[in-house]
């Protein structure tokens, strides 16, 4: 059971880190719709991990800021 469980978790945790570097591969293509949505799902999956809520928050902030004033943000 025990094992089970582990498996999961490892297999979880790869899917989010997954989903976050294709995330961050869309950000820095300034495709911030798609990185949110990816994001999004990887907080689905790891709802503790905090640096995920980050990038997300860090892409909506540059949905809705005009080009003109953004700022180079790094994810």
């Amino acid at each position: 059971m025990m094992a089970e469980k582990a498996g999961k978790a490892t297999n979880g945790g790869e899917a989010e880190k997954s989903l976050k570097d294709k995330g961050n591969e869309f950000f820095k293509a300034g495709n911030f719709l798609k990185a949110a949505a990816l994001y999004t799902q990887a907080i689905k999956l790891d709802p503790s991990n905090v640096t995920l809520y980050r990038f997300s928050f860090t892409t909506i902030c540059n949905l809705t800021i005009p080009i003109g004033f953004r700022s180079k943000m790094i994810v």
